[in-house]
């Protein structure tokens, strides 16, 4: 059965988690949201909110571009989401769709791989 508008709702409401734990990562490594520019950081990022076409978090990392998608249980990223993260990869950036917090690491084992080169 087809999700309702309100089953929608709930869940971006209960995502919230992951993006408190997404922002919180980007704070530490000083990627710095678009709207605070200031003097040290390492990178940006701007958030598309809920209900967008976009990614919910896309960015820049020491020169590298990237962009996360959150959603629960696994719910698929729409059709354009899915060309967007396809698109970031192919220009040798990073993309991916985070449902749980423990995937956050995703995020930092990719800064750490970033910080290597």
């Amino acid at each position: 059965m087809p999700l309702t508008a309100i089953d929608e709702a709930l869940l971006l409401d209960a995502s919230a988690p992951i993006r408190d734990a997404i922002r919180a990562l980007l704070a530490r490594r000083g990627v710095l949201a678009f709207t605070h520019v200031a003097d040290g950081a390492v990178g940006y990022y701007h958030t598309n909110g809920n209900h967008s076409s976009e990614l919910y978090f896309t960015g820049c990392y020491k020169g590298r571009y990237f962009g996360v998608e959150t959603r629960l249980a696994k719910k698929p990223t729409s059709e354009r989401q899915s060309k967007i993260m396809a698109h970031i990869d192919r220009a040798g950036g990073w993309a991916a769709l985070f449902s749980s917090i423990g995937e956050v690491k995703w995020l930092d084992e990719f800064f750490d791989a970033v910080d290597k080169q």
